[in-house]
């Protein structure tokens, strides 16, 4: 898990979210994507946790971009999913 985690803390820069760039996020609460994208790691493990038990469907796909890197972040203020 601290590896799992360590990887989703290498790719993310603390701040704060403001946009959504994907309909497949904008589901999911703000505070979720935020402390996903610029959390502790603490943040980023309760943030997994959150997802994974409530039931959204798009849980699966926003953590599947996180591992394969398309969720990225503009300055301390905007999360992006960039796929391609």
């Amino acid at each position: 898990m601290k590896r799992f985690v360590a990887a989703l803390a290498r790719g993310c820069l603390p701040g704060i979210v403001a946009l959504l760039a994907s309909s497949a996020m904008a589901a999911i609460a703000p505070q979720t994507i935020r402390d996903l994208a610029f959390g502790e790691s603490d943040d980023k493990i309760k943030a997994i946790g959150a997802l994974s038990a409530g039931g959204d469907p798009q849980a699966l796909p926003l953590l599947q971009a996180l591992l394969d890197g398309e969720v990225q972040t503009v300055g301390d203020e905007q999360v992006l999913l960039v796929q391609g």
